[in-house]
């Protein structure tokens, strides 16, 4: 009889192809070579996967594309309401870990890389993290004391963008797709406000007296969707910064994180229900559903997905107008990104 041995090899790294390779040997001769892909074997911060923070368990969540419960990240970092997130283009993931007053940056296996203070600078507390092209981290503050900050992504050379009295109480801080720099405010009082990037002069302000507005997201058009905290609904406003919509899915209580997936679907963190919302890009209502443990949603984030305004992550910021919708480019934004921009 012939004597057939299989010897099994771990992979040596983990990537969303690793596998088991399995040697066939036929009395000591080579046969071949299988490999089985595992999925729990998938790397972290996967592509198209969903990240949470979770205010009431002061960890993250991590959702894959199919919107399935994967796993909680970060439990054992002594996290206090977390919130505002951001990728960097090393898979590192910076976190504002708002009840301690500072910026928390992760590796692709959930260590701790580095952490520093904002108490001093933003006084307190930080709110919202994100890249800008050019690989600088702004972070915004609620209530703050009117600062508005970016650092490089070690977290050295701090500097201040702006900082003024009409700056506290913000929501979070985007970019635009020419790169203006985009802030929510959270008082109540104040619309969102484009600054020119480099000088922090008001470019334009809009949606003002609609509500609390809490997060964005921005697609490759330069149209801005908003979370409104206190209307619950989302407003969509178009590159020239006019209002063209609002979507008021059934059930959506206090609407906090927003972001545009690949599929250019909406997802939407439903704080005053602890579910999160899907909707199709013409706000559209597709489903809500709870996520296990998941209780006072914050922000959202799609792994090795880029935004509008900042570093590249892989991905092309979603283009989910014109004949190319969903593709990534411009189509037919550029025009107007161009004469928006300050």
């Amino acid at each position: 009889m012939s004597s057939l041995s299989i010897v099994s090899v771990a992979p040596e790294t983990r990537s969303t192809h690793a596998g088991l390779c399995y040697f066939a040997l036929m009395r000591g001769r080579f046969l071949g070579v299988a490999l089985f892909t595992l999925s729990s074997l998938a790397s972290a911060y996967d592509e198209n996967h969903v990240f949470i923070t979770n205010r009431g368990g002061n960890n993250v969540l991590e959702l894959d594309e199919n919107l399935t419960y994967v796993k909680s990240w970060f439990d054992g970092a002594a996290l206090s309401v977390p919130n505002g997130m951001a990728f960097d283009p090393l898979d590192r993931l910076y976190l504002a870990d708002t009840g301690n007053d500072r910026i928390v940056v992760f590796d692709d296996k959930g260590a701790v890389v580095t952490t520093w203070s904002t108490k001093t600078l933003l006084a307190p507390q930080v709110e919202s993290l994100n890249f800008n092209a050019a690989g600088r981290l702004f972070a915004s503050a609620n209530p703050g004391n009117g600062t508005v900050a970016s650092w490089k992504n070690d977290g050295s050379d701090q500097k201040v963008f702006v900082s003024d009295s009409s700056y506290l109480s913000l929501g979070n801080v985007n970019f635009s797709m020419g790169g203006n720099v985009l802030l929510a405010d959270f008082s109540g009082s104040r619309g969102v406000r484009e600054l020119n990037p480099t000088t922090g002069a008001l470019i334009t302000e809009f949606g003002q007296g609609t509500s609390k507005h809490e997060d964005m997201v921005v697609d490759a058009d330069d149209n801005v969707f908003v979370s409104a905290f206190t209307q619950n609904k989302i407003l969509k406003f178009d590159a020239t910064r006019k209002q063209v919509g609002t979507y008021s899915p059934p059930g959506l209580v206090q609407p906090t994180g927003i972001v545009l997936t690949a599929g250019c679907k909406l997802l939407v963190a439903s704080f005053g229900t602890h579910e999160i919302f899907e909707l199709d890009y013409d706000g559209t209502f597709i489903k809500k559903f709870t996520v296990p443990g998941l209780s006072l949603p914050e922000s959202l984030v799609i792994a090795k997905l880029s935004v509008a305004g900042s570093i590249s992550l892989g991905k092309a910021v979603p283009d989910c107008e014109g004949p190319d919708g969903g593709s990534g480019g411009a189509s037919g934004g550029a025009e107007r990104r161009r004469l928006h921009a300050g």
